[in-house]
């Protein structure tokens, strides 16, 4: 059952995991399946109070952003926060996701490395302007704890 462009998506995504986890050696299959979300809500990584607000609002997925929405003095403290918050908010029924910035901005690995030392970490990690599938080798599967797609 489902909408053709449900099933177009989930197509669609199925052919991008397989293709990522190929190239990053990934033997395991796949634990997650596609699910579009209606509503997404971004926050400002280093907002601790919108942060801690976010059960309130009935959205599918809130994005705790430490890319475009933090300012470059604020990033360390906007990994600090986010990788707190991760374990301190019961987020409900809202799937939480992080967006980290960049590989060319240099600031990726640290983005990562923080959230993975969250006994809660997000459902989806966001990778913004991604070139090449190299950059997504890069961001993800060189970190330790963290597996690709």
């Amino acid at each position: 059952p489902g909408s053709k462009l449900a099933r177009v998506l989930f197509q669609t995504s199925a052919r991008i995991t397989t293709s990522v986890r190929s190239y990053c050696n990934v033997q395991e299959q796949p634990t997650s399946v596609y699910k579009p979300r209606r509503a997404l809500l971004f926050v400002a990584g280093n907002n601790k109070k919108q942060i801690r607000k976010i059960p309130t609002f009935d959205v599918d997925c809130a994005v705790l952003d430490c890319e475009d929405a933090v300012a470059p003095n604020k990033k360390d403290e906007a990994r600090t926060t986010v990788r707190r918050l991760l374990d301190e908010v019961d987020f409900g029924r809202t799937e939480c996701a992080v967006r980290i910035n960049s590989v060319d901005s240099g600031m990726a690995d640290d983005d990562l490395a923080a959230i993975v030392q969250a006994t809660n970490p997000p459902s989806t990690i966001l990778l913004p302007k991604v070139d090449s599938a190299e950059d997504i080798q890069t961001a993800v599967c060189c970190q330790p704890k963290c597996c690709c797609v």
